[in-house]
């Protein structure tokens, strides 16, 4: 049995990786563009626009409680934010923020405005440490309209995070 000339084995494994490399470069380049390489990037959900808001309420206060089944764990809990749309054009979004300096959140959802309507805003709960000492703290609740055409804001209070026991 005769085995091949290893130089020859080399060179020949050598100009096939150069080969797939090469081959893969072309299919996903710029150039050819035929094999697309992860996801397309994602349309951003705001744009250019205006809306215009009847009105901004929380269904609730904000409260510090104990997490379940004894872990230790606190949490900040948001009730839902309402916002009342008359009127949209454009893309623009609703942003529904949380801010606690000292327990350290800073929280925030979006949502996109499509049409006029009531829209709700609902946050997951933010776990804090449970080292929190005191029985309430002070945030800022803000809910805003945003655009590449500007920012205004909706709603904006002050408010104190209690401890619900």
């Amino acid at each position: 049995m005769e085995f091949p000339d290893p130089a020859t084995t080399a060179q020949l494994t050598a100009t096939a990786t150069v080969a797939v490399v090469l081959t893969g470069t072309l299919l996903t380049g710029p150039l050819l563009g035929v094999v697309p390489l992860g996801d397309p990037p994602a349309e951003s959900d705001i744009g250019d626009g205006t809306a215009t808001v009847e009105s901004a309420s929380l269904s609730g206060s904000v409260t510090l409680s104990d997490g379940r089944f004894g872990t230790g764990v606190r949490y900040v809990r948001m009730p839902a934010a309402t916002v009342d749309v008359a009127s949209t054009t454009g893309r623009s979004r609703l942003v529904y923020r949380l801010v606690v300096p000292e327990l350290d959140v800073e929280e925030s959802v979006t949502k996109s405005l499509d049409s006029p309507g009531q829209y709700r805003l609902s946050m997951r709960d933010v776990a804090v440490s449970p080292d929190a000492s005191n029985e309430s703290f002070e945030g800022r609740v803000t809910v805003t309209v945003q655009s590449f055409a500007g920012e205004q804001t909706v709603y904006d209070r002050n408010v104190t995070v209690e401890e619900q026991r």
